[in-house]
């Protein structure tokens, strides 16, 4: 995560970090509606509130995609419980430096 946010800061675009908790596979992307419980093992599946299928994975990735443009649209983390936006101008005199090996960026 680390590593995006330096590289979105760099080109000059939004970072947007949501809820470590945002049920993110288990909402549905069509509707909304969230499944009370989904094993890990569950990769295909149907909203019963709809009747649409998801791949959870990119069922998923919608739904981070949706809720970090919706944040952007508040302007403010406010509404995400714990959520961060960083907006960072790009910085021409700015380069990146390699780690060496072994040392910690902490």
């Amino acid at each position: 995560m680390r590593f995006i946010e330096y590289k979105c800061g760099r080109e000059g675009k939004a970072f947007v970090r949501t809820d470590r908790w945002f049920p993110s596979s288990k909402a549905c992307s069509a509707c909304g509606h969230v499944r009370d419980t989904m094993g890990l093992d569950v990769r295909q599946w149907t909203c019963s509130h709809c009747g649409a299928s998801h791949n959870r994975d990119f069922n998923a990735a919608r739904d981070i995609r949706d809720e970090g443009l919706r944040l952007l649209a508040v302007g403010t983390t406010a509404a995400a419980s714990r959520g961060t936006i960083s907006r960072r101008k790009k910085l021409a005199s700015r380069s990146a430096r390699p780690n060496e090996a072994g040392s910690s960026s902490r």
